[in-house]
C-alpha cells in the first residue's frame, strides 16, 4: 500500500484547522502542519490530532514555506491542502493510491470553492505528487509546483475539496487581499515579466473592485503570455467582466468574441458572452449563448476556474428576464422557476416569479 502524507501550513488558523484535519484523518498515513507564527491555538488543535507539527520563520514566500512542509513529510506521496479546506473524504484514499500507482505525473484535485459573492466555483489545482525530491514550489504567493524546475505533467486524481478561503468574511479577517496584492507587486518588483504575476494581480485587484486597476495587470499578463497557457482564459474572462463592470460591455464583446469559438465547450465562456450580448441588445444571440451555456452545464478544467451559476441559474434566469420583456409571461415563468429549481436561493428569480404571476 502507498503510503500518503498530508501537508499543510498554517497561521492563526483556530477556527478552520480543525475541520481540515479531521476530513483527512482516515484517507492519509501522515499529517504534517508547518506553522508560521501562530499567536492563538493552531499548534495545540494541530498536536491533538496527531500533525507533526514544524514551525517555519514567514519570509513573505509561500513557495518556501510549501517547501519546508514537503521536507518534513516522510510519505511515498503528498497530498498539500489548506487550513480552510476539506477534504471530501469518501472514496479519495482508494483514488488517491489508483493515481500514484499510474503513469509519472501530478495529480490535480477538483477544488469547489463555497461562500463567495460570485457564487460556487471548481477549478482543478495540482495538489498530489510523488514524495522523490524533485517536486518543489515556486512563487511568493498562488505558488506553483515544479518538477526538475520544469512544468509537470498534470492529470486529475478524482477527489474533491471544499474551499471556503473565498467567502467575504474570510477575505476580509486576514485582509488576504491587500496582503496578496503587496506579494505579487514584490514579485513584479524582482520579475516584471512573470505573465502568471501579473494574471493574478488582475484577479487580486477585480476580486477588489478595482477594475481599472485589473485591466492594466490583465494587460500585461496577456502581452508576456505563450501560447495555450492554461490561465490565459481565465485572464481574459475576468477581464470582460471588469470592462463590463465599468459599463463597457461592449468592448468586452468583441474581447471574447476572439476566443469565444475556441472555448466553445466552456460553459463560463458561452454564458459570458451570452451576457455581453444581452447587454448590447442581441437577444437571438444572448439566447443562444445562454441555451448553450446550460447545454454544457458545469465542469471543473485546467483552464480556469468553473462558475456553477454560469451553467445552471444565472442562465435560466436571464432566459426568464428576456421572455418577459417581449411579453411571454408563461414562458418567463418557467425559466425562472428552472433558475429556482437549480438554486432555490436564487432571490432575483423568485422576486421576478411573483412579479410575473408564477409563484
Amino acid at each position: 500500500m502507498t503510503s500518503i502524507g498530508a501537508c499543510m501550513i498554517v497561521r492563526d488558523e483556530e477556527a478552520n484547522l480543525r475541520a481540515a484535519l479531521a476530513s483527512l484523518r482516515e484517507v492519509v498515513d501522515e499529517l504534517v502542519v508547518v506553522d508560521t507564527g501562530s499567536r492563538d491555538r493552531s499548534v495545540a488543535i494541530a498536536r491533538e490530532a496527531g500533525a507533526r507539527v514544524a514551525h517555519f520563520a514567514w519570509c513573505d514566500d509561500f513557495a518556501a514555506a510549501r517547501n519546508a512542509s514537503i521536507a518534513e513529510c516522510r510519505a511515498a506521496w503528498i497530498l498539500v491542502l489548506d487550513a480552510d479546506e476539506e477534504l471530501i473524504a469518501p472514496g479519495a484514499r482508494e483514488a488517491l493510491e489508483r493515481f500514484a500507482s499510474g503513469p509519472s505525473r501530478v495529480g490535480q484535485v477538483e477544488i469547489e470553492n463555497v461562500g463567495a459573492s460570485s457564487g460556487e466555483s471548481r477549478v482543478l489545482v495540482t495538489r498530489f505528487f510523488a514524495n522523490d525530491g524533485r517536486h518543489r514550489f515556486v512563487g511568493r504567493v498562488h505558488e506553483q509546483l515544479r518538477v526538475d524546475g520544469a512544468e509537470p505533467v498534470r492529470a486529475p486524481v478524482g477527489v474533491r475539496v471544499l474551499h471556503r478561503g473565498y467567502a467575504a468574511e474570510a477575505l476580509a479577517a486576514k485582509d488576504k487581499l491587500s496582503r496578496n496584492r503587496a506579494l505579487l507587486e514584490r514579485t513584479l518588483a524582482e520579475s516584471p515579466d512573470d505573465a502568471y504575476a501579473w494574471h493574478q494581480l488582475g484577479k487580486t485587484e477585480a476580486l477588489a473592485a478595482r477594475h481599472e486597476q485589473a485591466l492594466v495587470a490583465f494587460e500585461q499578463a496577456l502581452a508576456r503570455s505563450h501560447d495555450a497557457e492554461p490561465w490565459a482564459i481565465d485572464a481574459l474572462e475576468t477581464a470582460a467582466y471588469s470592462l463590463r463592470a465599468l459599463g463597457r460591455s461592449k468592448q468586452a464583446l468583441t474581447l471574447v468574441a476572439q476566443i469565444e469559438t475556441h472555448y466553445a465547450s466552456r460553459a463560463d465562456t458561452c454564458f459570458l458572452a451570452a451576457l455581453l450580448r444581452m447587454d448590447t441588445g442581441d437577444l437571438a444571440g444572448a439566447e443562444r449563448g445562454f441555451l448553450r451555456a446550460l447545454e454544457l452545464g458545469a465542469q471543473p478544467t485546467s483552464n480556469g476556474e468553473s462558475v456553477l451559476s454560469a451553467a445552471t441559474s444565472a442562465p435560466a434566469y436571464n432566459l426568464g428576464v428576456m421572455r418577459e420583456v417581449l411579453g411571454d409571461r408563461t414562458a418567463a415563468s418557467s425559466w425562472y422557476r428552472r433558475a429556482l429549481a437549480f438554486d432555490p436561493e436564487h432571490v432575483q428569480a423568485r422576486a421576478a416569479l411573483e412579479r410575473v404571476g408564477g409563484a
